[in-house]
């Protein structure tokens, strides 16, 4: 009786913590959407979604819809590359080919092999093997091919996390010699996340082969260091991301003794910047310095030469400094007061809540919900 008790608790326990997980997945998938972090956000999306089918199909609730990724299908052989190409596109700014698209053709393989299986079987035989699964811890079985990709899916998504942090390991290796260390600190995150990735994956798998639970319960039980991690580094990438592309050069004694320009290019090149910049660039949550010299067809060192001596800051400075011009228009402004100040933030191109708060702390002397109420209060007065 006792065992029963513990068993249910322990029941209780990994299905609140995992209904909670998956509900923080749909958030952040939803921020990460809005900030164009489109590979992150449907691997948020996809994993959230297979895991509200097993919970549903453990429960017996929907079961015509919650079977298919819920006991039949997996995106675990989808995870993998999306970690992969998240982290490509992260630390180099550039856009993906079609080529990277080769590492979906596992996951393609696997859904054409195992599709028309599943798809053979009648209604009746899909129920009686859901129900061997339930209560038994039987697995489905399937013809030899796909039993084989079943067993490597597992080591699939390890390979890859493997993978991208050889990726990020050889993106610190370059960084080091074009950039000063506080340039690393900003991806060193994401080097502890991967490392913590792959060895919560060596302990899953060690789990699965050894704990002494119901298949079904200890299955669901393995997901959750995933719900937690996932969860934990969309929530540090929302925080770092505004500094995965701010390069710290390396002091020079001159440095543009040989690409010095004259006032009046500097002037022109100054106001081609303002135009772009009214034209909302800023607005672009990613915005790097090569993406504005691409704009205007200007060298990217003649960019950051006009912006330090002409503006006396830098480029994420420089650019910040227009995104809180017009945070500070909108929230004076009451067509805007329908959304909230983080919507506003997000909208003009700020990654996250805290830097944005910090920055505007830092340029106004207020706070974000300080400057909308006296803004308000001066409209009340006025009228």
């Amino acid at each position: 009786m006792l065992f029963m008790d513990e068993f249910l608790s322990l029941n209780v326990i990994v299905y609140t913590l995992l209904s909670v997980g998956v509900f923080q997945s749909l958030i952040f998938s939803t921020l990460m959407y809005r900030k164009k972090q489109f590979l992150l956000s449907g691997w948020l999306a996809l994993f959230s979604f297979e895991i509200i089918s097993k919970l549903l199909l453990y429960f017996k609730i929907a079961l015509p819809i919650s079977q298919w990724f819920g006991f039949w299908f997996s995106f675990d052989i989808v995870y993998g590359p999306l970690l992969l190409l998240w982290v490509l596109q992260l630390l180099t700014d550039k856009k993906l080919s079609y080529w990277h698209l080769m590492h979906f053709l596992p996951a393609l393989l696997y859904f054409m092999m195992i599709i028309p299986e599943v798809f053979m079987l009648t209604t009746e035989m899909r129920l009686t093997a859901i129900n061997a699964y339930l209560e038994g811890g039987q697995w489905a079985i399937f013809s030899e091919p796909v039993m084989l990709i079943q067993s490597l899916t597992l080591w699939h998504p390890l390979f890859y996390s493997i993978s991208a942090l050889a990726v990020i390991l050889h993106s610190k290796y370059k960084q080091q010699k074009c950039t000063a260390s506080a340039q690393l600190s900003h991806s060193s995150w994401l080097l502890s996340m991967l490392i913590v990735h792959i060895i919560m994956w060596f302990v899953v798998i060690f789990g699965l082969a050894f704990i002494p639970l119901p298949a079904a319960l200890l299955y669901m039980l393995s997901y959750l260091p995933t719900v937690v991690w996932i969860n934990l580094m969309t929530y540090l990438s929302l925080c770092y991301l505004p500094f995965m592309h701010k390069t710290v050069d390396v002091a020079k004694p001159e440095k543009y003794a040989q690409t010095k320009l004259a006032s009046p290019q500097l002037a022109e090149i100054a106001e081609q910047l303002e135009q772009i910049m009214a034209q909302g660039i800023f607005s672009q949550s990613r915005l790097t310095l090569a993406q504005v010299s691409e704009k205007i067809d200007v060298p990217s060192h003649y960019v950051s030469q006009v912006i330090n001596q002409f503006y006396q800051c830098n480029f994420f400075d420089y650019v910040n400094g227009h995104r809180l011009k017009s945070v500070k228009k909108q929230l004076k402004d009451e067509q805007y007061g329908h959304l909230t100040i983080l919507e506003i933030a997000l909208e003009n191109g700020f990654n996250s809540k805290s830097t944005f708060n910090s920055a505007f702390k830092k340029h106004t002397g207020f706070t974000p919900s300080q400057f909308r109420k006296q803004g308000l209060a001066i409209k009340c007065e006025l009228a």
